[in-house]
This record gives C-alpha cells, structure tokens and sequence, in this order.
C-alpha cells in the first residue's frame, strides 16, 4: 500500500510540476505566435509611422515573450517524439521568422503590396506549418498529462481497494480476539464469582471451577 501510494504522490508530481504546466506553456507559446501575426498585419496595414512604431513594440513583447515561454517549455521533462517534434518546430520557427523580418522590412520602405502578397502567401504558409507542429507539441503535453492522471486514478483506486482489505482483515481479527476474551476469559471470571458468592453464603458442596488451569484464570 505504502508503494501504491508513492505511486499516487508521483503521478501527481509529474502532473503539477511537468505535465500541466507543459500543456499551459505550449498554448502560451501559440498565443505569442498568433498575436505577432496579427501585427504583422497591423503594420502592413498601418499608414503612419507612429502606427508601424507601435505594432512593432507589440510584436518586440510577444517575441521576448516567446522566447521565454520557449526557455520555459524546455526546461520540462518530455518524450522522446516530443522532443523531435519540438526540434521540428524551432526549425520551422526559424523560417518564420525570417520571413517576418522580410515583411517588416518591406512595409517600413513603404512596399506594402510587396509586404502584403509574401505576409499572405508564404508567410501564411510558414504560420500554417508552424502551428501544425506546435499542435502536436500541445498534443503530446496534454497525453502526458492524461497518462499521469490515468496512473494517479488507478493507484488511488488500487490503494482504496487493498485498504478496505486490510481493514476488513482488521475487523475479523478483532472479532476474534473479542470472542477470545468472551469466551476464555470473562466467562471463566464470571462462573468463578458465582462460585465464590456461594461459597460465601455458606453452601460449601459447589465445586470450584478452573483449578486445574495454569493460568491468570486457575
């Protein structure tokens, strides 16, 4: 029961230290990448420079946010084919990235319809491969972390059981024991006071019980 139960505690370490916070920091991850898209939009479409100015502040914090929510994810424990898949996405990262320098770069010096067809066309495409990949990401975070669950419920339900058992054991040891007393000691006592009450009135021709016992009783 004490194994079950350290089994238990570490199916519900690994949900709130990895699995969980796994699966959190993944749909994080594609928040920032979704939020630089759309002001990646917004600076195409901007017609003033303090407009262009303040998407790119926005897309500066999803990125720093990004880059940290990536450390984060990093540092947690995963699967094998996680890690791959995670491997294929910062390769595919890499050429979004590299196509969204284009396309701020092209909507600064005003080529905007030059900046609309690669944001739109191969920028979409890049977006698209990328969120694919980091939904398998998420996919496998969220596996790890219904595994965890499953283990965690199956030990619980395994421990119940073996302790219900062992108190069911309990329970018929302990009747046992209370027949034991009942039957081999308080009745023995009980039998001997009577004797002894008779005695004491005066009637000397009862037999006195249990004197060939060794005994607390003889």
């Amino acid at each position: 029961t004490l194994v079950t139960v350290d089994s238990i505690f570490d199916d519900v370490e690994t949900l709130a230290q990895n699995s969980i916070p796994s699966v959190d920091i993944t749909n994080k991850i594609n928040i920032s990448l979704a939020n630089i898209r759309i002001n990646e939009n917004r600076h195409v479409l901007a017609q003033t420079p303090a407009q262009m100015e303040r998407a790119e502040e926005l897309m500066k914090e999803d990125l720093v946010k990004l880059q940290d929510r990536m450390t984060r994810y990093e540092s947690y424990p995963a699967w094998e084919v996680e890690k791959r898949s995670y491997a294929a996405f910062k390769v595919k990262l890499d050429d979004f990235l590299s196509l969204h320098d284009r396309v701020i770069q092209l909507s600064r010096i005003g080529s905007k319809g030059e900046a609309a067809e690669l944001l739109n066309e191969e920028g979409r495409i890049a977006y698209n491969e990328l969120d694919t990949i980091g939904e398998e990401v998420r996919g496998f975070s969220l596996a790890q972390a219904k595994d965890s669950f499953a283990k965690s419920e199956s030990a619980f339900y395994t421990a119940r059981t073996v302790t219900f058992g062992l108190l069911a054991i309990a329970v018929v040891a302990g009747g046992g024991v209370m027949l034991f007393a009942v039957r081999g000691i308080a009745r023995p006592i009980n039998q001997t006071t009577d004797v002894m009450r008779k005695l004491a009135g005066g009637d000397l021709s009862v037999d006195i019980p249990y004197t060939d016992t060794k005994n607390e009783i003889g």
